[in-house]
């Protein structure tokens, strides 16, 4: 997997005293526990603990040391010391919150800046994660998803920080910005693209020497983002979260997802129902169709330019006809890599929060798949396409060369469990388990059947039979497939 998002961290030495707070043992052990978990780390730290970090991460691939610097490098430490007579709050922990700790807090966006100006992952996105953040980190689930998170597509535009307190609340509380810690912002992390990352450092290069100046306070970097927002100089996106697991959490609806589906020509009209299901739940929509189907013979490619709130966010694949695996099959060279794609069918409505609610269970990369506790109990593997699953597309990159044998066109779900068994990948639950937590329309209280249906064709079992006689594999109960021996 390509990483898609480049932490950065720092652990400088700030020539004084600490040794009241946390010892550079204790952190290097919170560093470790976080390293370990594959996440993309760009590390800043002293020349004096350069090795120490090294010699920790040196099996550790995932762990880019950076160039060394010290605190008195930093272009945050030079704009401070030059701003005289600043005092600190009066509200602190003297040992703690001095001088030097206030500076480097500040001074996130800076390291920031200087990863992005490297940028040896070549990433879009960055994420400043505090070197011991595993102090209120407590869950492994936490890190294995923000692993999973780092190897996915996020929002083209973000600025995203986990928020302890209300905008309302924080607005309501400036006046004591200068002499208490200000907790409108967790601190502890925060993620962004490119730009909105440099335009958040440009904002330290506009204001942060003028509210010096001004206010004669050197105050925790917290408290001036506070500042910067209630002046309305930055606008960023916050979550609810807390000095807990919470505050690297980043809300699903970040995560990117497109939509990818096949028809054929009796449902090219109805498909547009399962497609406006799904446009205000996914980033884009790839509806693969073929000129030439074994079943209909040759056919004009369906014409949606009169479908004005298609425009932009559906597009029609010119595929070979591979039965209903065109689903899967048609679009993937056009699906962009490192995203997650929601496979479903032409002839149901979707719910219009299923894609938020099956996003809010994704943890490790693998497959998802809704209604699994159910289906897992029928004939012929975990995967079903009608009721919708999604995949890291990392995970489909055998796919194209994956044998396709002629029965398996009548049992794209069936073929497509064996894919996921002989290639590894792991099959999740989404947690959604009622169709009237899947579809936005239902017949009977079941699913609909859209016309020309190959149920109708009635040779589902034999057709399953053929299909595991070909790969030489027993279909077993709780979706375990296993070979013939």
């Amino acid at each position: 997997m390509k990483p898609t998002v480049t932490f950065v961290t720092a652990f400088l030495d700030l020539s004084e005293d600490r040794s009241n707070d946390k010892s550079p043992e204790k952190c290097f052990n919170y560093f470790h526990n976080l390293a370990k978990y594959g996440i993309n780390i760009c590390v800043f730290v002293s020349q004096v603990y350069f090795d120490t970090v090294r010699e920790l991460c040196k099996d550790l691939p995932n762990i880019h040391l950076m160039p060394t610097i010290e605190l008195s490098d930093t272009w945050m430490y030079k704009t401070t010391q030059s701003v005289f007579d600043i005092s600190l709050p009066e509200q602190r922990t003297s040992y703690h919150d001095t001088y030097n700790f206030l500076v480097l807090m500040n001074a996130k966006i800076e390291f920031i800046n200087r990863a992005i100006q490297l940028n040896p992952l070549n990433t879009t996105h960055f994420a400043w994660i505090d070197f011991s953040i595993c102090h209120v980190i407590h869950s492994q689930n936490t890190l294995e998803r923000l692993h999973t998170y780092s190897n996915s597509l996020l929002r083209d535009n973000m600025m995203l920080l986990p928020g302890c307190w209300s905008r309302d609340l924080s607005n309501n509380n400036m006046h004591s910005i200068y002499n208490k810690v200000h907790w409108r912002f967790c601190g502890g992390f925060f993620i962004g693209d490119i730009n909105s990352l440099n335009n958040f450092y440009n904002c330290y290069l506009l204001h942060y020497k003028i509210f010096l100046e001004e206010n004669r306070r050197l105050v925790w970097e917290v408290n001036f983002w506070a500042w910067l927002e209630n002046k309305e100089y930055w606008s960023p996106d916050v979550y609810a979260a807390d000095h807990n697991d919470s505050i690297i959490h980043i809300p699903s609806d970040y995560l990117k997802t497109v939509a990818s589906l096949t028809t054929i020509p009796p449902r090219f009209e109805r498909c547009k129902l399962a497609i406006r299901s799904l446009l205000n739940q996914v980033d884009h929509i790839y509806l693969s169709v073929s000129k030439n189907y074994k079943r209909f013979g040759d056919v004009n490619l369906p014409d949606f330019s009169n479908e004005s709130d298609f425009n932009g966010r559906v597009t029609i694949v010119e595929s070979i006809d591979y039965g209903p695996a065109t689903k899967y099959l048609g679009a993937l060279s056009h699906i962009p890599d490192s995203i997650w794609v929601f496979f479903c069918d032409d002839d149901q409505e979707y719910s219009s929060d299923l894609l938020r609610n099956m996003k809010n269970n994704i943890c490790l990369v693998g497959a998802y798949q809704n209604r699994y506790n159910i289906v897992k109990n029928g004939s012929g593997g975990i995967i079903h396409g009608y009721v919708g699953n999604m995949f890291h597309k990392s995970l489909l990159e055998n796919l194209p060369s994956f044998d396709l044998p002629p029965c398996s066109r009548f049992i794209d779900d069936q073929w497509m469990s064996i894919y996921c068994s002989l290639n590894s990948v792991t099959i999740f639950p989404t947690l959604i388990e009622n169709y009237i937590n899947i579809f936005k329309v239902l017949s009977g209280g079941y699913e609909q059947i859209g016309e020309e249906s190959l149920a109708s064709l009635g040779n589902r079992d034999s057709m399953v039979a053929e299909l595991a006689k070909h790969f030489n594999i027993v279909f077993k109960p709780e979706g375990i497939i296993t070979f013939n021996l």
